[in-house]
């Protein structure tokens, strides 16, 4: 036997608290609506200036994204590319922002509605909806 084969078992064991911890923090998260993984880099507009984030995951209501500034708990616009040359801002409610280390922010959002400049076409909703079954 090699001598790094019990190596694995503390790893194992490890991977599996943290597994352990992430169900039990999904049982006490209150979003209580199924989540799609949707990763995405959108710009995130704020007192007329616009910064790069990362949508993390969504579902019909609301969203939740990646960013490097604090976001304060109020209304900003997010454009969210679906296709090559199609764009869809929404205006989201940004319930809460959490540092998540070294910078970086998690948030979450309402969506609110779509900003007049976004409305939707059935090709949008189409793109929408194949980007999201493409992340799947």
């Amino acid at each position: 036997m090699p001598a790094n084969a019990h190596d694995g078992a503390p790893a194992q064991d490890s991977i599996q608290q943290l597994l352990i911890q992430a169900e039990a923090a999904t049982k006490k998260d209150p979003r209580s609506r199924i989540r799609i993984p949707f990763f995405r880099l959108v710009s995130i507009e704020l007192d007329g200036r616009s910064y790069s984030g990362f949508t993390r995951d969504m579902c019909v209501s609301s969203i939740g994204l990646l960013h490097n500034l604090e976001l304060p708990l109020r209304e900003v616009d997010v454009t969210i590319p679906i296709a090559t040359d199609k764009k869809c801002k929404m205006r989201v409610r940004i319930e809460r922002c959490e540092p998540c280390g070294q910078g970086w922010y998690i948030s979450g959002g309402k969506f609110v509605g779509i900003t007049p400049a976004g409305e939707l076409d059935d090709s949008l909703l189409d793109a929408i909806v194949a980007g999201v079954t493409e992340c799947m």
